[in-house]
């Protein structure tokens, strides 16, 4: 599942704004086999720089593990956060370990991400998993 957070700039001297698009009701199923998949409805909201925003998706089956990628246009995804779900354990990318927090609910079966103080830096797409999904390829 993808979160896009674009930019826009306001007319004039006014300040600059990042904003999520909506991607219309995708799913990104990360592994058929064992049933787990995440699924974001991405609701359209704007964010003035130096704010937070929050992502979430829900899940289900029982994963293991709950990532979060980002994705420049023209590049390809990066590793930003993944939580070990039985443990309540988290490890974070460098760019990451400040600003970027998760929260997990097994009983609600969702998975959120909050970025706070949001940069221009910061607009790209935004991936929810359910396992480590991208790997390295040559």
């Amino acid at each position: 599942m993808l979160w896009g957070i674009g930019i826009s700039r306001a007319s004039g001297a006014a300040a600059m704004r990042l904003t999520v698009l909506s991607l219309v009701w995708i799913t990104f199923l990360v592994d058929l086999s064992d049933g787990d998949s995440v699924t974001q409805r991405v609701p359209y909201l704007t964010q003035t720089e130096g704010e937070d925003v929050t992502l979430n998706c829900t899940y289900t089956g029982s994963p293991n593990y709950m990532s979060w990628y980002r994705q420049y246009p023209g590049r390809q995804p990066e590793f930003a956060v993944w939580t070990y779900t039985s443990a309540d354990s988290e490890e974070k990318a460098d760019f990451a370990q400040i600003r970027f927090s998760t929260a997990f609910q097994r009983t609600d079966k969702f998975y959120q991400l909050t970025i706070s103080d949001i940069l221009l830096s910061d607009a790209a797409v935004y991936y929810c998993a359910t396992r480590l999904t991208v790997t390295r390829t040559s």
